[in-house]
């Protein structure tokens, strides 16, 4: 979290309730990194309805634009838990070397 405390191994709740606080203004982002690899994340930013989201994996980064909350959420606690639905749960860009764009 960008204005909170770092979460350790957080439960479904603890992750739900801190992608909540993201609002675009003071906190601005949340960021999930993977404990086997810390090149690997998906973090989400925006806020407070509609959010851009990335992933990052083997140098590769991947966005999503336009993801309401509860998508978000949907696609955080996939991703925390190793499942697969956050790759097809939305359409992903590939966006290397071209983060600026937006």
């Amino acid at each position: 979290m960008e204005k909170g405390e770092p979460l350790t191994d957080p439960d479904s709740r603890a992750l739900e309730a801190a992608l909540r606080t993201v609002d675009g203004e003071g906190n601005c982002f949340a960021l999930l990194v993977s404990d086997d690899d810390k090149n690997h994340f998906m973090q989400a930013m925006g806020g407070p309805e509609m959010f851009a989201v990335e992933y990052a994996e083997a140098e590769q980064v991947f966005r999503c634009r336009d993801v309401r909350l509860e998508t978000v959420i949907a696609l955080f606690h996939s991703y925390r838990r190793g499942s697969d639905w956050w790759r097809r749960g939305v359409v992903w860009k590939d966006v290397t070397g071209k983060l600026d764009e937006w």
